[in-house]
């Protein structure tokens, strides 16, 4: 047990100090980007992304949690790699259906939303990110086996390529487009890193030794289940994560979504933290409730969350203190915006403190009760946004984020409460 929880705190420096650092340094590329496109151009790139992110939702599903709740099941090699080679292929099938109904869509979505040419061609352009989004099975296989280091030297390395690119464009002064293909290679750069540390890994645990094509399981029915309602649930959540800045582009403009994509950028930064803890601790949660030890991942995850959510608050406080330094930076007249960042931050730190309800809910078998709390909570988020845009502006939008986020926990809590058999069933 002690070397267990030795190995689960080396893993989280590992990962703590490299995200850290590449979260600083994707600041600094906001920053730079910004500074040098100005905020329309920026909402530009942001919205196209955007756009492209509803289709990555909707049909490029990723098979990384599914991997992570049957892999504990299996302990021969070859069934291993058979999950492996069956996410690859629920992976890119998904991708390319996504590649090609996005590319489909453009034009009439753009017409009826009366989209200017510089977003279509950037679209254009940023849709082939699809293909290259692909990571699900390549995170699994970090994760499962505790490479950390190697996340960390993915993240640093896109994020340094990024820079230097960034600073390539500023110096000689290249033209818009040039930003909109650094986008885009940055994704498949990206997914080039994810694939050669993956074949390192595999080879490291010599899974590669037994492969053989005839002797693959390329069907579980299980596992495919649980990955059609994990990603129906990701689905589901569409209108919170990918529909907002497209509504706050049509009812405020694109000043406004390329500010709310900024806040969204800063708030990875604060929800890094919990990326942390939950790349680390999703495999251990995993196998724990695999074995039926739901005390053991419950204790473990409140404090975590307790921690996360201290240490957060601490975070936004310093910000606040010396918003004078860095506010305006990132994003001009910042005093417009204050309010709005700060409490998208709190928004982040809240949602992140509850990092572990959503893998012990999904590992313990609740996938179906995880698709309905969303419909409900989700469907009556976007029957609100609209009306509270209209009034509120932005900071509606942030507070309406506040309440969908508090309905889904609870919703969640209540429901393990009524089922606490299914956490111990292992």
């Amino acid at each position: 047990m002690k070397n267990k929880k030795d190995k689960l705190i080396k893993n989280l420096i590992v990962l703590f100090s490299g995200t850290n650092l590449s979260s600083f340094i994707n600041l600094i590329n906001v920053t730079l980007l910004v500074n040098i496109i100005g905020l329309k151009n920026n909402g530009i790139i942001f919205l196209a992304l955007s756009y492209i992110a509803i289709f990555n939702l909707l049909f490029n599903f990723q098979s990384f949690t599914a991997l992570m709740r049957f892999l504990p099941k299996y302990e021969s090699k070859i069934d291993r790699l058979s999950l492996f080679f069956q996410g690859l292929y629920f992976d890119y099938i998904s991708a390319i259906i996504a590649f090609v109904l996005s590319y489909i869509f453009i034009d009439p979505i753009a017409n009826y939303l009366s989209w200017d040419q510089q977003v279509v061609n950037a679209i254009y352009i940023l849709n082939f990110s699809i293909l290259f989004t692909v990571t699900g099975v390549f995170d699994a296989i970090l994760r499962y086996y505790s490479e950390f280091k190697y996340v960390v030297y993915i993240n640093l390395s896109t994020a340094v390529f990024n820079l230097l690119a960034l600073a390539l464009g500023w110096l000689f002064k290249f033209d818009f487009i040039y930003y909109i293909y650094l986008t885009l290679f940055v994704s498949v750069f990206k997914f080039f890193i994810y694939v050669y540390y993956s074949y390192l890994i595999l080879l490291k645990n010599e899974l590669l030794s037994v492969f053989n094509f005839k002797k693959l399981k390329l069907f579980n029915k299980d596992m495919f289940k649980f990955n059609v309602y994990s990603n129906i649930s990701l689905v589901i959540d569409l209108p919170v994560g990918q529909l907002t800045p497209i509504i706050v582009n049509q009812y405020l403009g694109l000043n406004d979504v390329a500010v709310f994509k900024i806040l969204e950028k800063i708030g990875r930064i604060v929800i890094q933290f919990g990326n942390v803890a939950s790349q680390v601790m999703a495999p251990e949660i995993s196998k724990d409730l695999a074995n039926g030890e739901y005390h053991r991942v419950k204790k473990l995850s409140d404090k975590f969350g307790f921690i996360l959510f201290s240490g957060g608050m601490i975070f936004l406080i310093g910000l606040y203190f010396t918003k004078q330094y860095w506010l305006y930076l990132i994003i001009p007249n910042g005093d417009n915006y204050m309010f709005a960042v700060f409490l998208y931050l709190f928004y982040c730190i809240y949602k992140v403190s509850f990092f572990a309800q959503y893998y012990i809910f999904i590992f313990a078998g609740f996938e179906k009760e995880t698709v309905k709390i969303l419909l409900v909570i989700n469907a009556l988020y976007l029957m609100a946004i609209f009306p509270v845009i209209d009034y509120f502006n932005l900071n509606g939008v942030i507070i309406l984020l506040i309440i969908q986020a508090s309905l889904v926990f609870f919703c969640k809590n209540m429901t393990m409460r009524r089922n606490k058999g299914r956490l111990f069933a292992g």
